[in-house]
């Protein structure tokens, strides 16, 4: 397939017909990457030396030209157009209670529609709405969803920001470089469940494996409080730490009981730390002849399927990337599959939502 080259400004420069190979990586909520590798002799090698701020798109994939390096053949390196997003800022700003939808406007454009004291802390930053000029727009097939409580305690990159808050409700976001338009397109889109079954038995999956161990598991802990020279009643000297104990799932008791020390300095830290020392059960499967955009689109929720000897069990994946590499063979494509509770899952950061 193709390879067509642009500019920012959706003028074409360039279609190569001939290369050695072109990878992609694309994420349902995340930046994506591109290498294709060309032959020395190609005439794309002095367009992009000389050339920067280009695009280069194969069918519905894109990807903006982050690297190149010359040397026995030629190789471009890219990120999908998302990664613009990391290219802006967004300020801290107080609790915000709405949909996702709404949220990510907000954060790309400057708040401009928001309480007044959100805007004023953003004209002081300089931060600049991502949509003033029109180049840029915005799009999202999420329908009505419950409002959220939202904020960010100190500066952000946007995407990361963008990424966040639509990970509390398993939606995904992309960049698309619309050279119909000519516009780049901020889009949201939420995947949908699927009656597909991913497994051997089925012809659609080989290599599957099942892994159990309870290594990292633990049933309650300690964590270590940093306390104020107030909560001490010290004056004058630093405060000790206090070790509290979280009792995390009371009913594994004696034998069944087992402890840890926890990181964090705040319960919610400690906890969320506690949650994520489970037992871990993971199925790993590789699929076969499954394509994007045919038989799942990105965000997609499917069931894959293990069976051994008399043992058998199914569980829900989230389909959240994708791998292509396109070579003179042919094209390969590989699903990327991901555990629910760990896309949706809430993490507490400090630079996150912690007040």
């Amino acid at each position: 397939m193709d390879l067509f080259f642009y500019d920012f400004e959706f003028h074409l420069l360039h279609i190569e017909r001939k290369f050695i190979s072109a990878n992609w990586t694309v994420k349902y909520n995340g930046v994506g990457t591109f290498e294709a590798v060309f032959a020395v002799t190609s005439p794309v090698v002095p367009l992009l030396m000389e050339k920067k701020y280009v695009v280069v798109r194969q069918g519905r994939y894109a990807a903006i030209v982050t690297g190149k390096m010359l040397d026995q053949q030629f190789t471009v390196y890219g990120r999908t157009p998302n990664w613009i997003l990391s290219k802006r800022t967004v300020p801290k700003f107080p609790k915000q209670t709405e949909d996702v939808t709404t949220l990510v406007q907000w954060c790309a454009a400057g708040f401009a529609n928001t309480a007044a004291s959100c805007t004023d802390n953003m004209k002081k930053c300089g931060f600049y709405d991502l949509f003033a000029n029109g180049t840029f727009v915005f799009n999202s097939d999420i329908g009505n969803t419950e409002k959220i409580d939202f904020w960010r305690d100190t500066p952000n990159l946007l995407e990361k920001v963008v990424s966040e808050c639509l990970a509390r409700i398993g939606a995904g976001h992309e960049v698309l470089f619309d050279v119909e338009q000519k516009k780049w397109v901020l889009y949201l889109h939420q995947g949908t469940e699927l009656p597909l079954i991913i497994s051997e038995s089925n012809k659609n999956a080989y290599d599957s494996k099942m892994n159990v161990d309870c290594l990292d598991y633990y049933t309650c802990g300690w964590y270590e409080k940093q306390s104020t020279s107030e909560e001490s009643g010290s004056t004058g000297s630093a405060a000790e730490n206090e070790w509290v104990f979280l009792k995390g799932d009371e009913t594994k008791t004696g034998i069944y009981r087992w402890e840890c020390t926890l990181t964090g300095t705040s319960e919610s830290e400690a906890k969320s730390d506690l949650e994520a020392k489970k037992w871990n059960s993971e199925i790993q499967i590789m699929a076969h002849g499954l394509e994007h955009g045919v038989d799942y689109e990105l965000g997609d929720i499917v069931r894959c399927q293990i069976s051994k000897g008399s043992y058998k069990t199914t569980v829900q994946k989230r389909i959240t990337g994708v791998t292509l590499k396109y070579e003179q063979g042919g094209i390969s494509q590989q699903p990327e599959l991901s555990d629910l509770e760990d896309l949706e899952k809430l993490k507490e950061e400090e630079d996150g939502n912690s007040l």
